[in-house]
């Protein structure tokens, strides 16, 4: 419905979201967009259920390009949603363990994604609270930490560096900061977009005590309208240093 909508009146739809529903908790505003729509909350342009899951396949196509999907990598993703990942890489590792905020989007994601080595956890939002220390080798986030309050993201990254391996890698997607894009919104903001220089970056995973392996852009999959291949997003590799 919200597609059929003439662009003006879109545009003032978005607005008005923006406004009435910027005040709530990120957990209370994800739980509402899941039970009105979990899907269209998580990717606009998939029309339906089986392009929804299909379309996990292009964050997959780029962990494998970067040679991360292993059969004995044990993977966490920040951000599941109702497991469009988890369904996409789980037969190439050893496990998978999607975590997310919302309560009502894990409850999908165990019906939809039904695997022996996917599990799904509801984390609080702004810590990884409850996971192991030291029990994954990826971990992964994808058009996720942008809609986070960058207090939040910073505890995220210093959480990850605590859940991976002495070996363990990350990778995550995050908005470049550009000329007309540095308006934010306010800090609690349950789904404004927030925008990171490398630099800002960087000093985030430092902090962190994560080693920076590069960061790229997703020149390597077929062009398409979606976020993931947007040239104003950017994606970040990094470990934990060896010893």
């Amino acid at each position: 419905m919200f597609g059929a909508t003439p662009p003006a009146a879109r545009e003032g739809l978005r607005r008005l979201k923006y406004r009435l529903m910027g005040k709530m908790s990120s957990a209370t505003y994800w739980n509402i967009a899941a039970k009105i729509s979990a899907q269209a909350a998580i990717c606009t342009d998939c029309v339906n259920e089986k392009d929804f899951f299909a379309s996990g396949q292009r964050e997959a196509n780029l962990l494998r390009s970067k040679g991360l999907l292993r059969p004995d990598v044990r993977v966490i993703n920040i951000g599941c949603g109702i497991g469009r990942i988890e369904n996409a890489i789980r037969a190439e590792v050893a496990s998978v363990t999607g975590v997310d905020v919302s309560s009502h989007m894990i409850k999908l994601a165990r019906k939809k994604v039904r695997f022996a080595n996917v599990t799904f956890r509801t984390v609080d939002g702004i810590s990884l609270r409850g996971i192991e220390s030291e029990q994954y080798d990826l971990c992964v986030s994808f058009m996720v930490l942008q809609h986070i309050p960058r207090s939040a993201t910073a505890n995220y990254i210093l959480e990850v560096s605590r859940v991976l391996t002495p070996i363990g890698r990350c990778l995550f997607q995050i908005p470049k900061r550009t000329p007309g894009r540095n308006s934010e919104p306010s800090e609690d903001h349950p789904f404004g977009l927030r925008y990171y220089s490398r630099q800002e970056v960087r000093d985030l995973l430092e902090r962190s005590g994560l080693e920076l392996l590069g960061n790229f852009d997703d020149r390597g999959q077929e062009p398409t309208s979606t976020m993931l291949d947007d040239p104003s997003f950017e994606f970040y590799l990094a470990r934990r240093p060896t010893k």
